[in-house]
């Protein structure tokens, strides 16, 4: 695998099952000339890769993925006064609870200064949500699935930002559910009775933060993204939704990813190039949370991110 990147991957500090070091060894053995971290709302395994890789050949691309919420039916530019980042006080305008106007947009950040303590301490604010919201599920499952334990999760996961794919992952461990995708689809995904809304923060304000922070702000896996009514974004919403991102200052998008389809690399690219915004590329490997896509591979070996495309992130 010559020249080959993968851009887009998880480890345990977020939702994956291999450890930063285990992700590194698997990349070198594939013969990745470079990865990047991007972990949930956390930076907690960057350090510790980028410190085992250093006399390693491969670069590891410090990242991070931040959930948010995005308006696709109004123009940004009617949608707020411009203004800038200076806190990360939930009742300000940079976090959100579910609203039905609005859907859900995930934001990779790459190249920020992730030793910055202050950056750490925001991020720290955005995992412990994250607990928050996986205690309450687990304590809505075990009304019905006593052998559900919120301490079991955390000794499974130690030190993690808990995410919902390692609840799923616990719960096929505990035979509940055969499969991570059954446990979605049945018991903790957005429409079942197990699922806890968390606040998140809006894409502005994700985009804001990356580059407070020296970062690099990606529109994350476009191919995913539904309506609030779970339906399929249209060329309408989603031109909007690309013009509006463009328009807050994000400066790539993930077109090549495992979960394309026919068609789709090639329309995301040229929205992309469009607005003059770069292409990255990820298979958004989480390990066993996700059997079906493989590192730097993807899925059934269709993913093939050439290693040029660093050049738009050094």
């Amino acid at each position: 695998m010559k020249n080959i990147i993968d851009l887009h991957v998880h480890t345990t500090a977020s939702g994956g099952t291999c450890s930063p070091m285990e992700v590194v060894d698997e990349a070198m053995a594939l013969g990745l000339r470079a990865i990047a971290i991007t972990d949930h709302d956390s930076i907690h395994g960057l350090e510790s890769a980028m410190e085992y890789a250093a006399d390693k050949d491969i670069r590891i691309i410090p990242g991070v993925e931040l959930t948010t919420m995005s308006d696709i039916y109004h123009s940004v530019y009617d949608r707020w006064e411009t203004s800038t980042l200076s806190s990360i006080d939930p009742d300000q305008r940079f976090m959100v609870l579910k609203r039905p106007d609005l859907t859900q947009v995930h934001i990779l950040g790459y190249n920020m200064d992730y030793k910055d303590l202050e950056l750490i301490h925001i991020l720290d604010y955005l995992s412990l949500l994250r607990n928050d919201r996986i205690s309450l599920m687990a304590e809505a499952l075990a009304k019905d699935f006593p052998e559900v334990s919120m301490k079991e999760i955390r000794s499974m996961f130690p030190g993690a930002t808990l995410t919902r794919s390692n609840l799923a992952v616990y719960l096929q461990k505990l035979k509940i559910v055969d499969s991570v995708k059954e446990a979605f689809d049945n018991l903790i995904g957005e429409d079942c009775i197990y699922y806890v809304h968390k606040k998140k923060m809006t894409d502005e304000g994700a985009i804001a933060l990356i580059k407070y922070y020296g970062g690099i702000p990606v529109l994350a896996h476009p191919v995913q993204y539904k309506t609030p009514e779970g339906k399929s974004l249209s060329e309408t919403e989603y031109n909007l939704l690309f013009d509006n991102l463009t328009a807050l200052g994000i400066e790539g998008v993930e077109a090549i990813y495992s979960e394309n389809l026919d068609g789709d690399q090639e329309r995301f690219t040229a929205m992309a190039k469009e607005r003059g915004l770069f292409i990255t590329g990820g298979s958004d490997y989480h390990g066993t949370a996700k059997p079906d896509i493989h590192l730097g591979r993807g899925i059934n070996n269709n993913l093939f991110i050439p290693e040029t495309v660093l050049d738009n992130l050094i």
